[in-house]
């Protein structure tokens, strides 16, 4: 959380979370600073590169043996989720599409070798705190600098891999500890504003009816809505769910 805007959420959050300032994570490192590093063709994506800074350090500090959950802050779960099952593995969601040119940045970035068989990019990571630990101190060994500033210069040099921390971090755990890992098979849908029609269509009638096909749904900001999503209108499934949210949204509103 931004320093700055702390007391705010701290007043608007339930008692239950703890709010907690980026930089007793980043410490120096805030959003100025990456700026001030990143290549100026990746100056505009400064913000989501911290985010994502922000998440593996806060999970990396978590306790050693402890699971420790990586949530996306715009995903919605619709239903009770698991992310360790009986064998004790944590449990991952995948996302539709292979990104080779994040796992050409992961192998750089930390010089060991795997073979994904999945996109890791499932708008959540599980782990212990040690694991999230160990894949930044092997960027440090490999590199002589803290990881954040080992990963920014990648950046800058190879442009074309980006970076997504689900990604690099699957690859890494794959490498390292390919017996802790287990991929779920449950479904989830990316595109949530137009499934829903915005974060206002979610009730608890159209959250049942989701739920019954989908585990849990991302509101992002690049989701302009049904009307101009082909990923959901040419899908006829998905289109019959949005048109039924809709219609149980309006039998919720009247009543």
């Amino acid at each position: 959380m931004p320093d700055r805007e702390c007391a705010l959420f701290v007043k608007a959050s339930p008692t239950a979370f703890s709010v907690v300032p980026e930089t007793n994570y980043l410490g120096h490192r805030t959003l100025d600073w990456v700026r001030s590093r990143l290549d100026s063709k990746l100056f505009s994506r400064s913000g989501w590169f911290l985010q994502q800074f922000i998440k593996i350090e806060a999970a990396r500090h978590g306790a050693s043996h402890d699971a420790t959950l990586i949530w996306d802050a715009d995903t919605i779960p619709l239903k009770p989720l698991e992310f360790i099952d009986e064998a004790g593995r944590f449990i991952h969601y995948t996302g539709q599409f292979l990104h080779p040119p994040h796992f050409e940045g992961a192998a750089s970035l930390l010089e060991v070798a795997a073979h994904p068989p999945h996109c890791f990019i499932g708008q959540s990571f599980a782990a212990t705190g040690a694991m999230f630990n160990a894949f930044c101190k092997r960027a440090e060994a490999v590199h002589g600098v803290h990881w954040i500033e080992a990963l920014i210069a990648l950046l800058n040099r190879k442009p074309h891999v980006s970076f997504s921390e689900y990604d690099y971090l699957g690859y890494f755990l794959i490498s390292q500890y390919p017996d802790t890992l287990a991929y779920s098979t449950g479904r989830w849908e990316q595109y949530g504003k137009s499934l829903f029609g915005g974060i206002e269509g979610l009730n608890p009638a159209s959250i049942a009816y989701a739920a019954r096909f989908i585990d849990f749904a991302s509101f992002e900001t690049w989701d302009h809505g049904l009307k101009y999503n082909r990923n959901i209108l040419k899908r006829p499934r998905k289109t019959w769910m949005a048109y039924k949210i809709r219609h149980l949204n309006r039998v919720s509103t009247k009543a």
